[in-house]
């Protein structure tokens, strides 16, 4: 019989020695609690005494705490439960020191464009330092509006007024910059001629930021390690983009956003991804402990640098400069209660400068693994979720981790029932350089997604759905009031039993009153009046069939909703438009509905709608069967007071070999049903996926991956036609 143990018998004496390594820690856990204890400062009220929050005053400090938190993860394969496949994502510090990988040209349009580039660059020699040259046809610059833009070109569809947002199309009332596809193309909207290519990387969609005559492309690069790149290019002459700098940063990309000409980088930096760890020879006891020890000592050995996300700059050739820390230690906020063995942090790029404005000084970070971003003129807020124990309130855990200042509390006891619980990071952003670290707070339940937050009038809003803690208990959803006090985000206010056994599907805050989506069979839409931040209340109700899981304010005292239809039972039946009159909170009514049928992007990135104030105009994004076919494109809507009115949908063909390209937009007078009328099924052509849509000039700019195209808004007819399909 052979003496080598089978799988079953391994894995449950991995288990088994796992289990007792930290039981073992626990009595130094509890003798670190002391310690962070004795240092922490003491709670002024309940809410600050389940969250404690300092700020590491060193890197010693910071050193211990990381150690504490992630011994009692370390495996014979490395770090958090790595067993068996290593993740190396780290920068190199000499590999790309010399690099002969270069980065491509932007390429340009040839003859006219060319010409062009130049009467262009000549126009923005002449004008004043960071300011935009003139176009030969340009834009009548006007006051922006929160709503539609400006008076004859809309922006990105954003959450706060003042607060870009990457995305992949912005415009500067001539020009069109888009991502979608990959590479970075630049159309000019007047003739609806791709000018100018920015290739890029293979990976994910860019988002773009466009500042004055600043584009930033936001990347995120997965090969060897996840890397998030930010370029800057000078596009004062859109058909001659030029490059300005390049920076590279250890993490995933969170979010984007820009405010007051600074880029806000938002990454998620994972603990010990660079350590050297090694590796059992073989599956035997022995060997795994031998592989544990090693790397438990490797861990005790790290230094403040082994655990901090690095960054480095490079040239338009890829020359890159050395390696350096992004973050330092004391701008590390720490949260007792942890929620991921990781770094959550924001990188600060001055879009208004030559060159970047970075280094360890004024990045702000926070101990944690985020998912959420929300970000207002003054300030931006992470939001991480962890696991809390029902029995043991966080706070007063025993703990298993041992280590030095500011060990975090953890449950002893595995395997129990828990709730969820979001913790909340805020970092100041009206400085004049970086993002920093100010207070936490934490709230039980789960966010929706950034529009579940929301500051106004010098407090934090958060909506939020709770699960059952118990028997007989049941999910519902409510919102919290958070006030900073010192370090900490304190709940000064509440609201419950919004939405009993249903979970949130859409919100929106605008000033004083909030709006919540939930949905299980029903979708109630609740008014909620914020007027008193200590007392919020339930103003109002409706309910009806389906859900919004977008709602967007259209003036009047109205909202649109973007979401599903569903029958009574609720089964899902195709994407809808509704409209609801909100101009009596204590009485929210339904004015129409639209069932459009299939499904849209707006129903979960809001970038992806559209909505034009001026003429009533809401575009969306839409994929459905119609008469037996499928067809994606831009379904186009005007929304009168009591009716909403299908103008018609634009499409992208895909030219076929040999053959003309068909037509491009398909117009619908007057008002019409969401399916298109006829009985015989017009002859198939294959369709685009339409992203984006935009007003530039005063006309629909919709785009796909592979093509751009502008239509007349009033009658939703062709106009011009920019298919890149080989470019």
């Amino acid at each position: 019989m052979s003496n080598i143990p089978n799988r079953r018998d391994m894995n449950l004496r991995l288990g088994r020695r796992r289990w007792h390594q930290r039981g073992a820690a626990a009595a130094l856990g509890l003798t670190a609690l002391v310690s962070t204890l004795a240092i922490a400062p003491r709670a002024s009220n309940a809410a600050r005494r389940e969250v404690l929050f300092q700020q590491f005053s060193s890197c010693p400090r910071f050193i211990a705490y990381v150690r504490g938190l992630t011994l009692p993860e370390v495996g014979p394969y490395g770090l958090n439960g790595n067993y068996g496949v290593p993740r190396p994502i780290a920068l190199p510090t000499d590999a790309r020191k010399k690099t002969t990988r270069a980065t491509p040209a932007a390429t340009v349009a040839p003859t006219a464009a060319r010409a062009g580039a130049s009467e262009t660059a000549a126009a923005s020699a002449a004008a004043p330092p960071n300011q935009p040259a003139p176009s030969p046809a340009p834009a009548t610059p006007v006051a922006n509006d929160a709503l539609s833009g400006t008076a004859n070109t809309s922006s990105t569809n954003t959450q706060e007024a003042g607060v870009d947002e990457g995305d992949l199309i912005e415009n500067d009332g001539r020009y069109l910059y888009t991502g979608a596809g990959g590479n970075v193309r630049i159309v000019d909207t007047t003739d609806a001629k791709l000018v100018a290519t920015i290739p890029g990387d293979p990976g994910p969609e860019p988002q773009l930021l466009l500042d004055g005559p600043r584009l930033a492309i936001v990347r995120q690069l997965f090969t060897q390690w996840p890397e998030t790149v930010v370029e800057r290019w000078d596009v004062s002459a859109p058909m001659s983009p030029r490059f300005v700098s390049r920076v590279h940063f250890e993490g995933t990309l969170l979010a984007a956003r820009t405010v007051n000409h600074r880029a806000r980088i938002v990454l998620q930096t994972p603990f010990g991804a660079r350590l050297p760890f090694v590796f059992p020879t073989d599956e035997s006891a022995k060997a795994l402990d031998r592989a544990r020890q090693a790397n438990r000592s490797i861990v005790l050995k790290a230094k403040a640098d082994d655990w901090l996300p690095r960054a480095y700059n490079s040239d338009e050739g890829r020359n890159a400069s050395p390696v350096r820390q992004a973050v330092n230690c004391v701008e590390i906020g720490k949260p007792a209660d942890t929620s991921g063995l990781g770094l959550t942090w924001v990188a600060t790029l001055d879009l208004n400068t030559p060159q970047p404005r970075l280094g360890a000084s004024g990045s702000g970070g926070v101990v944690g693994s985020g998912n959420i971003v929300y970000a207002s003129d003054r300030s931006l807020y992470v939001a991480t979720t962890t696991q809390t124990n029902a029995s043991f309130p966080v706070g007063a855990q025993p703990v298993i981790a041992p280590g030095g200042f500011g060990t975090p509390t953890r449950p002893i006891v595995p395997n129990r029932p828990g709730q969820t619980r979001t913790l909340l990071h805020g970092f100041d952003l009206s400085g004049s350089d970086g993002a920093t670290y100010f207070a936490s707070g934490a709230v039980d339940g789960r966010l929706l997604n950034q529009f579940s937050l929301s500051e106004y009038g010098g407090v934090l809003r958060a909506a939020v759905t709770t699960d059952g803690a118990g028997f007989g208990s049941a999910r519902q959803s409510g919102v919290r009031v958070l006030a900073r006090n010192g370090r900490s985000l304190d709940i000064i206010g509440s609201l419950n039993g919004l939405g009993i056994t249903e979970k949130i599907y859409a919100v929106r805050f605008l000033g004083d009153l909030g709006y919540i989506v939930t949905f299980r069979q029903v979708d109630p839409l609740y008014v909620v009046d914020l007027r008193d931040p200590r007392a919020p209340r339930r103003a109002g109700e409706l309910k009806i069939p389906g859900y919004s899981s977008y709602l967007h304010p259209i003036g009047a005292g109205q909202l649109l909703g973007v979401g599903q239809d569903a029958t009574e039972q609720g089964q899902r039946l195709g994407t809808a438009l509704q409209v609801f009159d909100v101009s009596d909170p204590n009485n929210p009514r339904l004015v129409v509905k639209l069932r459009v049928g299939g499904q849209s992007e707006a129903e979960y990135d809001h970038r992806a709608f559209l909505w034009w104030g001026p003429t009533r105009n809401a575009v969306i994004p839409q994929s459905t069967v119609d008469r037996g076919q499928y067809v994606s494109g831009a379904l186009v809507t005007k929304i009168n007071p009591d009716a909403i009115v299908v103008q018609g949908r634009v499409t992208h063909e895909i030219p076929q070999p040999g053959a003309a390209p068909g037509p491009i937009a398909t117009a619908i007078p007057g008002r019409a049903p969401a399916i298109l009328p006829g009985d015989t099924p017009p002859p198939y052509v294959p369709t685009e996926q339409i992203r984006r849509s935009a007003i530039v000039n005063g006309r629909l700019v919709t785009v796909s991956p592979n093509a751009v195209k502008v239509t007349d808004l009033a009658t939703i007819s062709p106009l011009l036609y920019a298919p890149f399909f080989n470019q």
